[in-house]
């Protein structure tokens, strides 16, 4: 594990946070080959999400490449009276907006060819927002893609006074000892795996 940069040195930080990209973008796809069992697995933690956040309105994300599988788990959530909404991505350096889908509807291909709701599906605010990411270690940061999306959607609604839940969706096996940390990266509330919950240290 590379030791972490200072935080006033924008180019250390980028520099190992793109080594640990390819690290664990390895980790996870290795994982993802045998995950029929962690899919089943998640979709059965739904009460435990359900009871935890009580949402009305939970984002989730379509999967792609070797993401984590939520789809059985959306379905549960919705099952038990979730309202569903996924993400558009605009262009890069803006923030992502939800909009409502219901499980099993017909999407849109988006940009980064990433299934997404019509624009025209009415867009929500989300009580808990389901987040992807390559890594993430035992303070719920999370290790992303590099394009902020999340990190700007997060602090936008904060910034807005609206109260969300962040919880990374992974496989248990992407958790690291300790990562990297940008001034602009936003850390997680919880982090979900098939096994079960991984709290922040301000939730424990």
């Amino acid at each position: 594990m590379p030791a972490r940069p200072p935080l006033s040195d924008p180019l250390a930080v980028d520099e190992a946070k793109a080594s640990l990209r390819r690290q664990a973008a390895e980790t996870r796809a290795r994982l993802a080959e045998q995950a029929d069992s962690d899919i089943q697995a998640l979709a059965g933690q739904a009460d435990s999400f359900m009871t935890r956040f009580s949402p009305q309105v939970v984002a989730g994300y379509w999967p792609v490449r070797s993401e984590l599988n939520i789809l059985p788990f959306l379905a549960a959530l919705q099952d038990r009276g979730a309202d569903l909404c996924l993400p558009i991505t605009g262009p890069a350096g803006t923030a992502l907006s939800f909009h409502a889908w219901d499980y099993g509807a017909e999407l849109d291909l988006g940009r980064y060819n990433i299934q997404q709701p019509f624009a025209d599906a009415d867009q929500l605010i989300p009580d808990v927002i389901c987040v992807p990411l390559l890594a993430f270690d035992a303070a719920c940061h999370r290790l992303g893609y590099g394009g902020g999306y999340y990190d700007r959607t997060l602090a936008a609604l904060k910034e807005g006074g609206h109260k969300v839940a962040a919880v990374g969706m992974a496989y248990a096996g992407q958790e690291l000892d300790q990562l990297v940390i940008g001034p602009y990266d936003q850390s997680l509330d919880d982090v979900l795996t098939p096994q079960g919950w991984r709290q922040a240290p301000d939730n424990r």
